[in-house]
């Protein structure tokens, strides 16, 4: 069992971390390592859990239910984009007190986001996504997290001596996952990763994948001034030893057989088989072709199905640190010698790892396609490519404005969202790069803080992100990243970690610019994200963390108000009297309700609508008609004549075969017009 160290509490706990001291003017500060997974929990032979009496939650399509294609590169990308992105930003609406022993209780929305995060891991390893929501499991997950959280340890098995003990607490402490140092949804991507020299066996990892559960519940607490953030999710159910459900593969394989997103793959890999025997196991991988050496972990049972976990050359354990590949990177895994039902058996696999920011070959890019320009209350219809499976399209229209704005902090209302630990100000004076002052992220805990930008912009060739920065008193394992969301993915385009000096080095802010243009024509947003990786100084003084000032995108427009709608097909119909240049956006809706996130942008200019009055017409020497009429209100050409037989409601108006057309000056226009046979009716308007 791993405990956390901080500067109150230093060993006493029995902290298996280690505790650092750096001088830092009259202060110490402390370094910690975290989050923490102890051992995962372990179910007895033929152990019953009681069944929640409501039978929980769901899977409606919010939740589970997916099927996911994973030899499909951009199925796997557009599930990534959307299912997994759904469970970001929820907001918990906890409002319990850690110090206090009040567990509170998170919303619906929000313990659904961790129950989506679930299925979204199993629906990727072909196990049914079906798992719900339990409350009853959840109110006692509650507990445990609050007990955790209050104790700063993990354990399974908490004494009635622990501050806040319950007997529904310890309950759910025996038969859930545990996490200290995170909560909510990135708990889930933690217990995948499964990290420590405690964890060989990835227990945690293979609750998750049990193909039997049927109902988990949830139990989170926000980090606090003096506490961790916690997680309890309940994996025991009733349906653990009912008959195992249909699977997409015979094993369950994580990273997944096909197509999988690199920032998911873990540095321990793992392949399960209900009842198999790997204790005399190969294991043979290959990285595009080229044999890459393997390490196998002892085998362990007794964490849902048997298992074989082995790392990979140069992948670390306690961290999914696979690089961001410019190409698709394909392992070939073969093992041999697992004996099932007495046969000795060999399975081969192939796991392709990709980035889901960078759209493949396979990729429709949903750029809708109709005219580039209306008059100011005239109407365009826009088709939208089809994307095989979508139940329906979402499309947005926001108007274009150039991007002249500056986030300096000088004016603390400046139009940024900070995501940060209470207890610390990210608003701070000092030598910063314009003013007087500056933003600063730190950890007073290994919550990820975070800074974004309150706008939506349009990248162009031009477009670059500009903004000064210092990294200051940080460990290796603390990273700030710049971070662009595309399409509804978040991709780092900085990065620096802290060079773990001694010393509190002087503020000096040095400028950076990242170019945008690879994508171009597409609407984007920014955040500044400081995380804490491995060991982290919990410190807030001056001259620790990340600091940030000159904030602004160059080269660039901003994307006003989205207003967006739904449609069953294909196309829509956009109109508006606001003259000017608009972003007309769209993206299918896929897995049930999902929106996967928008394509390239296209762009129509909206020109002043003016009014056109024509005069009665004339007969010219040559027998044709000569008709006058007059542009006003900033009416522009090119126009267009048209005729019609009769007037009424649903009339089709037929071009006008049009010669000569001559501007008089002062908005007045002639044009000499051969009347079609019987057509005694005439107009005069804008071009769309």
């Amino acid at each position: 069992m791993v405990a956390p160290c901080d500067s109150n509490e230093g060993m006493k706990q029995g902290c298996l971390g280690h505790l650092v001291a750096v001088a830092c003017g009259l202060n110490w500060m402390h370094a910690s390592e975290g989050p923490w997974l102890n051992e995962p929990p372990v179910a007895p032979p033929g152990w019953h859990s009681s069944a929640p009496p409501d039978g929980g939650v769901g899977p409606r399509p919010a939740l589970g239910g997916f099927t996911v294609d994973t030899s499909s590169r951009e199925t796997v990308r557009l599930f990534h984009l959307s299912v997994h992105a759904a469970s970001e930003g929820v907001e918990s609406g906890w409002a319990g007190d850690v110090a206090s022993g009040i567990a509170g209780e998170t919303t619906p929305e929000f313990q659904d986001a961790v129950i989506r995060r679930v299925n979204y891991f199993r629906a990727l390893c072909g196990v049914p996504s079906w798992i719900r929501r339990s409350g009853f499991y959840g109110a006692k997950a509650q507990q445990a997290a609050l007990m955790m959280s209050a104790n700063r340890m993990l354990s399974h098995y908490p004494a009635p001596s622990w501050a806040f003990y319950t007997t529904e607490g310890a309950e759910a402490a025996a038969k859930s996952n545990l996490y200290l140092g995170g909560w909510g949804p990135s708990s889930v991507d933690g217990y995948m990763l499964d990290p420590g020299a405690n964890n060989a066996a990835v227990g945690h990892r293979r609750w998750i994948l049990y193909p039997n559960t049927r109902n988990m519940g949830t139990g989170d607490i926000p980090p606090q001034p003096g506490y961790w953030a916690a997680n309890c999710l309940w994996v025991f159910d009733s349906a653990q030893s009912t008959l195992r459900p249909g699977t997409r593969d015979s094993f369950v394989q994580w990273p997944p057989h096909g197509h999988v997103p690199y920032s998911l793959v873990p540095g321990r890999w793992s392949f399960s088989y209900p009842d198999a025997d790997f204790s005399g196991a190969t294991v043979t991988m290959h990285r595009d072709g080229v044999e890459l050496p393997v390490a196998i972990e002892p085998v362990s049972n007794g964490y849902g199905d048997n298992t074989l976990v082995w790392i990979p050359a140069g992948m670390n354990p306690n961290a999914t640190d696979h690089p961001a590949p410019e190409q698709d990177v394909r392992y070939s895994v073969r093992i041999d010698g697992a004996i099932v039902s007495g046969d000795w058996q060999t399975f081969e696999t192939e796991v392709v790892v990709f980035d889901p920011t960078r759209p493949g070959p396979d990729a429709i890019d949903t750029v809708p396609s109709g005219p580039a320009e209306l008059v100011a209350g005239t109407s365009g219809t826009f088709t939208i490519p089809t994307v095989p499976g979508a139940s329906g399209y979402r499309w947005s229209h926001a108007q274009l404005t150039p991007s002249q704005a500056t986030w300096g902090a000088e004016d603390p209302s400046d139009g940024v969202v900070l995501g940060v630990t209470p207890g610390y100000e990210a608003r701070v004076e000092a030598t910063a790069a314009e003013g007087g002052w500056c933003y600063r992220l730190a950890h007073p805990s290994a919550t990820v803080q975070t800074l974004t930008l309150d706008r939506t912009f349009l990248a162009g060739t031009g477009t670059e992100l500009r903004f000064s920065k210092m990294v200051g008193l940080a460990t290796t394992g603390q990273v700030a990243r710049a971070e662009i969301q595309v399409g509804g993915a978040w991709t780092t385009v900085w990065r620096e970690a802290g060079s773990g000096a001694g010393f509190v080095p002087k503020v000096q802010l040095l400028p950076v610019a990242i170019p945008l243009a690879q994508h171009a024509g597409r609407s984007f947003r920014v955040r500044f994200v400081y995380e804490a990786t491995g060991s982290w100084f919990p410190q807030t003084l001056a001259g620790c963390g990340l600091y940030l000032d000159s904030i602004r995108v160059a080269g660039s427009d901003e994307v006003g108000s989205e207003a967006s709608t739904d449609v069953v097909g294909n196309t829509f119909v956009f109109s508006t009297g606001t003259p000017g240049t608009w972003l007309l956006q769209a993206g299918p809706i896929l897995f049930g309700d999902y929106f996967t996130g928008n394509g390239t942008g296209w762009q129509v200019r909206v020109k002043e609508g003016g009014e056109l009055t024509l005069a009665p017409p004339v007969v010219g020497p040559d027998g044709n008609l000569l008709l006058e009429f007059l542009a006003t209100g900033g009416a522009m050409g090119p126009f267009v004549v048209e005729s019609v037989a009769t007037m009424g409601p649903g009339v089709t108006w037929l071009p006008a075969k049009a010669s000569g057309m001559t501007d008089l000056g002062d908005g007045r226009h002639r044009v000499s017009v051969v009347a079609a046979t019987g057509h005694a009716f005439f107009r005069v308007r804008t071009a769309q």
